[in-house]
Order: structure tokens, then sequence, then C-alpha cells
């Protein structure tokens, strides 16, 4: 695996996490604990884009 390949999949992965979240939040009614997870796992997805945008930089 090339770095460009993991930095691709990091950003898959981050869009992945991202989709997942919202379905969560909607699945949860907009509220309570499940709408928690889905905020926790969308914030998630930011830190492992801003990882990937990080290591694209340093390329």
């Amino acid at each position: 695996m090339t770095k460009q390949e993991l930095i691709a999949e990091m950003r898959d992965l981050s869009e992945r996490m991202l989709d997942v979240a919202v379905k969560l939040d909607y699945f949860g009614g907009f509220e309570g604990e499940a709408s928690q997870h889905a905020a926790e796992l969308a914030g998630a997805s930011g830190v492992v884009l801003t990882w990937a945008d990080g290591m694209e930089a340093e390329s």
C-alpha cells in the first residue's frame, strides 16, 4: 500500500463514518443516546479527515 492509497482509504473511512452518524442520528430520533453517539462519530470522522489532510500535506 502506498501513502496515497492510505490517504484515500482514510478519506473513504471518514465519509462512511459521517454517513453512519447521520443515519444513527435519524434512527435515534435526533435526541437521546443514539444522537449523542452520532455526534461523537461525526466528530471522529472529522478527525480522520484531518489526519488524511495532514498526511497529504507532508507529501
